[in-house]
């Protein structure tokens, strides 16, 4: 049995019109903030799912057909990710399509700066429909999927469940990347990204580290733990990371990076302890953003479309949004390894 307005308010311990004006944002008359955050915690305890489909049909007659159309970001990433440019320009995709088609981008929320403001915004808006990006765990998709009907995922590392995905795909990514390592003599091949099953944030959409070992097992290499760095994606960690596996004495001949971003860090921990890329240490990056090809030497990585990515799922969203289709749809736009100069052959042959 659905939950109501009554069954919150119960609950709350408080009047079911201080419940509908908290849900609908009322400003005229706002209850406290004490009282509002009680409200939105037993919403998404409870599984609340407002009619707005109801309203609309009631707000919207037959001489008033046509309503401004809006869709929103959701960005589901811990931490600081998305002001890397691999986010960026799938950012630019999207907004570049949905102006083409009418479409008003009118909310981003990030899930790690504000979750209040994001479970009030879902369960409070009129919104056409949501794009969601970044890694994401179980509880917080569940509760995503249960109060979205139009929903596509964009990104690199597919969910996997009952939902529309527009992916590049960074398990076969991946494993391009240490394919390549391997063909170069490379057996010592290190992995710093972000490892789901060792952080606090389990995410249902990370494959790279699995594409990693699979690949090695694949060529009967085995993989050393003292090559192997879990970290959030961004130049820091990726340094810090770095610094850490030179200062264990034991190095790695190549080190595969979650994204470019991380290898930037990783070449710089590198470039600072006085060894040479890739002389000493190739490093082999993941998305390809600008910078990789000026920063020197120039980053070997794996080239993603990534304004592309944001293109075709607000396509994809428009057309679920339109009815255009009612089956889970999976798009996966292709790849491609970009060498360089940080990579060379292994000279542990």
């Amino acid at each position: 049995m659905s939950v109501t307005l009554k069954d919150i308010a119960e609950r709350a311990g408080v009047s079911i019109s201080t419940v509908s004006r908290v849900i609908n944002n009322d400003k005229n008359k706002p209850a406290s903030k004490e009282t509002a955050q009680k409200i939105w915690k037993l919403v998404r305890e409870m599984g609340y799912v407002p009619n707005y489909h109801a309203k609309r049909l009631k707000a919207n007659n037959a001489s008033r057909p046509n309503l401004d159309k809006t869709i929103g970001c959701i960005l589901a990433s811990p931490k600081d990710t998305f002001k890397d440019q691999f986010f960026s320009q799938i950012m630019m995709g999207i907004q570049g399509e949905a102006t083409l088609h009418g479409y008003n981008l009118g909310y981003t929320f990030s899930y790690f700066e504000d979750k209040s403001a994001l479970f009030q915004y879902i369960t409070s808006s009129d919104v056409d429909g949501y794009l969601l990006l970044g890694r994401i765990n179980e509880d917080l998709f569940n509760f995503i999927k249960n109060n979205i009907k139009n929903l596509v995922y964009v990104g690199l590392n597919r969910i996997g469940r009952d939902i529309d995905e527009v992916i590049c795909d960074a398990y076969e990514a991946t494993s391009c990347a240490v394919e390549y390592l391997i063909s170069l003599g490379h057996t010592k091949i290190g992995y710093i990204g972000e490892i789901p099953e060792l952080g606090d944030y389990k995410v249902i959409n990370e494959h790279r580290f699995r594409a990693f070992k699979n690949t090695l097992a694949k060529h009967n290499i085995s993989l050393d733990e003292n090559y192997i760095k879990n970290i959030t994606l961004s130049s820091k960690e990726g340094y810090n990371a770095m610094t850490e596996i030179i200062k264990g004495g034991n190095l790695p001949s190549a080190i595969f990076c979650g994204n470019d971003i991380t290898a930037i860090g990783v070449m710089k921990a590198i470039h600072k302890s006085g060894l040479k890329i890739p002389k000493d240490i190739s490093v082999i990056g993941l998305d390809n953003i600008e910078v990789s090809e000026y920063f020197r030497p120039s980053l070997t990585t794996v080239h993603v479309p990534k304004e592309e990515l944001g293109r075709f799922a607000v396509k994809l969203l428009i057309d679920r949004i339109n009815g255009g289709h009612e089956i889970n749809t999976l798009i996966k736009l292709p790849f491609k390894l970009i060498e360089r100069e940080s990579c060379d052959i292994s000279r542990n042959l």
